[in-house]
């Protein structure tokens, strides 16, 4: 087995963990207690939870359509719709929020109000996840 290529790959790999482990070794047993006792603890989880339920939906229903037509098709017009989806992945996170404000905020290009509601994270996690959906089926 050749080990280089991991060898190379390590402070990527080292960048990517090193926060969680910081994540772990930066609160105490009594911190976590403490959070876990919280009563936003239980309000926060149910949403993140209900949000992140919502959007994984949407993203396999109809993602999982646009992935098959993409494995299935060539030319000019997979190019456009493939570029469309990876969009989101190539434009910086702080872009892609004003985007979305631009777009959904008040007096945005849509005309609706849904900036700080839970459809907004919905969307924004739709935003954010289906290109790497998308992407996996699609190949």
């Amino acid at each position: 087995m050749n080990l280089r290529p991991l060898l190379f790959g390590a402070p990527l790999l080292i960048l990517l963990g090193l926060p969680v482990v910081a994540l772990v070794v930066s609160a105490s047993p009594a911190d976590l207690s403490a959070g876990l006792r919280s009563p936003m603890f239980g309000p926060a989880l149910w949403l993140s939870a209900r949000t992140t339920l919502m959007s994984l939906g949407f993203i396999v229903v109809f993602g999982t359509p646009l992935a098959w037509w993409l494995s299935r098709s060539r030319g000019r017009p997979r190019a456009v719709v493939g570029a469309l989806v990876d969009l989101p992945i190539l434009l910086p996170p702080a872009v892609l929020g004003i985007a979305l404000l631009e777009t959904f905020g008040r007096g945005g290009l849509v005309g609706l109000e849904l900036a700080f509601t839970t459809t907004a994270v919905v969307v924004a996690q739709v935003v954010v996840a289906a290109p790497f959906y998308v992407q996996t089926a699609a190949s």
